[in-house]
């Protein structure tokens, strides 16, 4: 619908290993702690954007970061601008992010968050298996087998039952917000988002709520 309103448009769509994706989605309050559901979630994303990908300009990070200039390059033709050496610029570049650790884009403060944490080979495996013709429509490399025994798919599977059953709890909660009249303030719907994965290595201290809410309210005076 978007493309057929404007017809104009260039969009770029940035593309990263789906076990990255998930392994990153683990880590945030905002995703599920469900491996399964966040796979899912990624195969359902890209599938999405199969119908269009002839009209849209996409990017592997995995080759952004490798080569910088050539894919900018590359990118800048499709929206039909000049080159500039500023697009290969760093990070520092960025300074309106919202104040939450995720979102972190200087190189100074990502440096001083926790290490998210690497996926066990097996469950690394068992990703690539959900995302399987995703990963190969866009040229990612099978990942090399890591089974389990069958008391360990036993046992993941009633995680994965555990998970989800969480995941279905909380999805309710945050609907019977979203819903609710009056309709919520941004910080309570914040509050209920992140109750998704409260325990997540990058979980907002009591200190980056309070830096959040000032500046939601700083947004609103502006606008």
């Amino acid at each position: 619908p978007l493309l057929a309103a404007f017809p104009d448009a260039r969009v770029v769509h940035i593309v990263r290993d789906p076990v990255a994706v998930v392994r990153s989605l683990n880590a945030v309050p905002w995703a599920p702690a469900s491996l399964v559901a966040n796979a899912l979630s990624v195969r359902a994303g890209l599938d999405a954007v199969q119908p269009f990908r002839d009209r849209i300009h996409e990017v592997r990070l995995e080759d952004l970061l490798a080569d910088r200039p050539a894919t900018m390059r590359r990118l800048l033709d499709f929206c039909d601008l000049p080159w500039s050496d500023q697009v290969i610029g760093g990070t520092d570049l960025a300074d309106d992010a919202p104040p939450v650790p995720w979102l972190a884009t200087r190189d100074r403060d990502r440096n001083r968050l926790p290490q998210r944490p690497e996926l066990a080979a097996e469950d690394a495996y068992r990703i690539s298996r959900i995302t399987a013709p995703q990963r190969a429509r866009y040229g990612y490399a099978p990942l090399p087998p890591a089974g389990r025994s069958l008391g360990g798919h036993l046992s993941r599977a009633f995680v994965d039952l555990q998970e989800l059953g969480t995941l279905l709890r909380l999805l309710w909660h945050l609907r019977r917000t979203l819903r609710r009249q009056p309709q919520p303030a941004p910080a309570e719907v914040f509050d209920a988002v992140n109750t998704l994965h409260p325990d997540a290595v990058l979980a907002c201290s009591p200190a980056d709520r309070d830096r959040l809410v000032t500046w939601l309210s700083e947004g609103r005076e502006s606008g």
